[in-house]
């Protein structure tokens, strides 16, 4: 116990005197599901799958972040190597060609073995941090002053109800939502 808390430590500090940036998500996924399946366009413009939804929300917030204050920078995403992997790849590509201007920012996204891979601990220990802040916050809808590693977040979206509501009704109609 003594040694992850150590190691926890290190490589929160680590991050902290890096030039990381973060950004987090997060979404309960029975709201995310329930959504999907009783609005008339939930199965129209949201992802069977919840985590691809929160891919594309965290390449939109980032981009549009990029878009925002115009940074001059390049970005690019890791992800755990699992058996969706292949999938995450497709969103994100996908992604990519349907914003050709904000994808002139975005390098790759890769999939790697998170024992392994030091960045990809750190997303992990970023997501964790992102995990706390939500789950303690549900009720009241807030993100606090003081979190782990709020150094280094530039924003934490909050994916609700209301959030997915104004979504889904702010897309354009589809052809196959014509009668």
């Amino acid at each position: 116990m003594d040694a992850a808390v150590a190691k926890r430590a290190l490589l929160q500090q680590v991050i902290k005197e890096s030039s990381l940036v973060a950004f987090g998500v997060g979404v309960l996924v029975p709201e995310y599901n329930r959504i999907r399946e009783e609005h008339p366009r939930g199965k129209t413009f949201m992802a069977a799958d919840a985590f691809e939804y929160i891919l594309q929300e965290l390449v939109y917030r980032t981009a549009k972040t990029i878009v925002e204050y115009a940074l001059d920078v390049k970005i690019s995403f890791i992800s755990d190597s699992s058996n969706r992997s292949p999938v995450y790849e497709l969103v994100y590509e996908n992604w990519k060609k349907s914003n050709p201007t904000t994808a002139k920012s975005m390098l790759s996204i890769r999939h790697e073995d998170d024992e392994k891979n030091y960045g990809l601990q750190a997303a992990d220990m970023i997501a964790s941090s992102v995990n706390r802040v939500y789950r303690s916050h549900l009720e009241d809808g807030t993100v606090p002053d003081d979190y782990p590693l709020n150094e280094v977040f530039w924003r934490i979206g909050r994916i609700d109800e209301d959030y997915l509501l104004t979504m889904l009704e702010h897309q354009s109609q589809r052809a196959s939502e014509v009668k």
